[in-house]
């Protein structure tokens, strides 16, 4: 495994891009060339969050632990996402899925179904799965 630095992020994933570019509060980049030690995380973490203002990086394990992505989370951004009403929980898009198409999806079992969500975020998984059932009906 090689060695990641702040450099190697910014040229070989592209670190500027996924910050100017994110569109929600956090974005994530695939770490799947390197392992990192609890030490490392926690170097690289802090040299990040010196050069960056602003955000808040983590190394975050992934695939049961077997990989590792970098956290990438804009503070600001989260801060007013956390603002905002979460009416929903993640279980209840789920709920409406099975009652609409009579089907279950094998993403309820990795979800965080009690993860708060909001009207939005509801109704956009809501969409999403009926554009998914439609295309397998059609």
């Amino acid at each position: 495994m090689r060695e990641l630095t702040i450099e190697l992020l910014v040229k070989k994933h592209n670190l500027l891009e996924e910050i100017e570019d994110m569109s929600g509060y956090s974005s994530r980049i695939c770490l799947d060339d390197y392992y990192l030690e609890e030490h490392e995380m926690i170097i690289l973490c802090n040299e990040l969050e010196n050069t960056y203002e602003g955000f808040s990086f983590e190394v975050v394990p992934v695939f049961g632990g077997f990989a590792q992505d970098l956290l990438i989370t804009n503070r600001k951004k989260k801060t007013e996402y956390d603002a905002i009403p979460k009416t929903k929980k993640r279980g209840d898009v789920f709920k409406a899925l099975h009652e609409k198409h009579s089907t279950i999806t094998s993403a309820m079992f990795s979800a965080n179904l009690n993860e708060a969500i909001t009207e939005k975020e509801y109704e956009s998984q809501i969409e999403f799965y009926d554009f998914l059932m439609n295309q397998i009906r059609d």
